[in-house]
């Protein structure tokens, strides 16, 4: 899949906005160290490529989990994941 012109900008809303929501969410436990704003941005671009042409929320919230899963090590994200992947999704197809 090709990534979208504005995705390819880590500066642009979608971007900004879904980064604002993975450090609320913070599904790595890592916003209480020493981390940088934009520690999420490989994710994001994954969960962009990957999930944002779903349109069922179950398989996009499979997607992300998926996600996640591949970069971290996660323990407990099943207790977020429902809200994560509702904003996620929400801010994703917004304008669709």
């Amino acid at each position: 899949m090709v990534l979208r012109k504005e995705w390819m900008n880590m500066e642009s809303d979608i971007i900004k906005k879904l980064r604002k929501i993975m450090n609320e969410y913070d599904p790595a436990l890592i916003i209480h160290t020493d981390y940088q704003i934009d520690e999420y941005d490989p994710e994001i671009v994954d969960i962009l490529n990957r999930c944002s042409h779903i349109r069922d929320f179950e398989r996009f919230k499979e997607g992300v989990l998926e996600v996640l899963s591949f970069w971290f090590a996660l323990f407990g994200v099943e207790e977020i994941l429902d809200n994560l992947a509702k904003e996620l999704y929400n801010a994703i197809h917004e304008n669709d």
